[in-house]
């Protein structure tokens, strides 16, 4: 987290390149300082959406969405699948679609919401079914 802070220091936090900031946090999260992942994702939400691609922003949600689903917050971690569901559906990135698709319906299961669990889950097995995708 210090080499980070020094290079926002140094370079200026907007300046930061978009797969650096989600390197940072991806090192963070793999040494088990989801906190600190966390931290930096939602410092740079704002440049996140207002100058990264789709793509990236997709990455990011999701990035945001699993630290937020290692918390057990699956509330918070749906607002995140949610953005990117949204994100990819502007896109028509479709893979990403049902990706998200299917990780809402886990969470509603989570939260024993099992309406929602079961409409998310039969749209993401929709569309790989489209795709023919065999899982």
């Amino acid at each position: 987290m210090d080499l980070y802070r020094s290079l926002c220091d140094e370079i200026g936090k907007e300046s930061m390149d978009p797969g650096n900031i989600l390197q940072f946090a991806r090192l963070l999260d793999k040494n088990s300082e989801n906190s600190h992942a966390l931290e930096i994702l939602a410092e740079h939400l704002d440049i996140i959406e207002s100058f990264w691609e789709k793509r990236e922003q997709c990455r990011a949600y999701e990035m945001i969405a699993f630290l937020y689903r290692r918390k057990n917050d699956y509330a918070k971690s749906n607002v995140y699948f949610e953005r990117q569901l949204s994100t990819t559906k502007e896109t028509n990135n479709v893979e990403s679609e049902a990706s998200a698709l299917n990780r809402l319906g886990f969470n509603y299961g989570r939260l024993g919401d099992y309406g929602n669990a079961m409409e998310y889950l039969e749209q993401s097995l929709v569309i790989q079914a489209e795709r023919g995708d065999d899982e």
